[in-house]
């Protein structure tokens, strides 16, 4: 199964915000989906070592870009404080995702909340703040993401191995001590060997 995972930066205000973001989508293997965000400039906003390496794509409207993700298979999932999201923690994820970041003051607007496929909820554990900073949520999340990715790749190449070894009669053969066979080039089948 192929993975793939975008972050949708919106109606972020703070430069050193965006700039986080698109550090976090670089360390996470995510591409970034640019919506408006007219005072953007990779000179500003994006830190001077993953200028012209992080990869990013810019959108006229959220509709245009949310258009294009379900186009293309991906399930929109917003990072907020909702009665319906899911834990983080027990999230699994579909295989084309776009996480979709609130606003610092405001979180998802109304218009981003209907357009999402499921919400993600952090934990917290003390009664200090509401909300974690829009940079900080996103980075857990993406973090999460990347270690539920790793355990599914995982996953699958211990899968296609057992598959392998299930589909060759010959295997326990092959698993003697070693010395005493060798696999013959051509034909795929033990032969024995002197010590």
């Amino acid at each position: 199964m192929d993975l793939d995972a975008r972050l949708v930066v919106y109606n972020i205000q703070k430069k050193n915000n965006v700039r986080t973001l698109f550090t976090t989508a670089y360390c996470y293997d995510l591409s970034v989906c640019l919506v408006r965000q007219p005072t953007f400039s990779e000179d500003t906003h994006v830190h001077d070592s993953l200028r012209g390496r992080q990869p990013y794509e810019r959108f006229a409207s959220l509709d245009d870009c949310v258009a294009s993700l379900k186009e293309n298979g991906y399930e929109i999932w917003g990072i907020e404080i909702s009665q319906n999201a899911i834990d983080l923690e027990s999230a699994a994820f579909p295989a084309k995702v776009a996480f979709m970041p609130g606003n610092e003051g405001q979180g998802l607007t109304d218009k981003q909340k209907e357009m999402c496929d499921q919400f993600l909820l952090i934990k917290q554990f003390g009664n200090g703040t509401a909300s974690l900073n829009v940079a900080v949520a996103t980075h857990i999340v993406c973090q999460r993401y990347a270690s539920w990715r790793e355990a599914q790749e995982v996953e699958e190449e211990a899968d296609a191995r057992a598959d392998g070894l299930a589909g060759d009669t010959d295997a326990s053969d092959r698993r003697k001590a070693p010395g005493k066979e060798a696999l013959d080039g051509d034909s795929g089948s033990a032969k024995a060997v002197d010590s």
